[in-house]
């Protein structure tokens, strides 16, 4: 089987289940889509996180008094 052949079979695939093709691509697209706006917004929430500490003081620490309910050493 030639390239040719090859193509010709996939388009009239494609052509045959109209349907089945869109879902599929609209599948990939939106995989793609979400993953990029889920890093991007990972990205973003953590440069702002890190500019938020950066005016709070760098090398500090916070300490909040009181008990814990675990025992020494947990």
């Amino acid at each position: 089987m030639n390239t040719r052949e090859a193509f010709r079979q996939s388009v009239s695939s494609i052509a045959a289940h109209k349907l089945r093709s869109f879902l599929t691509m609209f599948g990939i697209t939106w995989e793609i889509t979400s993953g990029i706006l889920l890093v991007g917004l990972g990205k973003g929430f953590s440069r702002d996180q890190k500019d938020r500490l950066k005016t709070i003081g760098v090398d500090l620490a916070m300490v909040w008094g009181g008990r814990t309910c675990e025992q020494v050493g947990g």
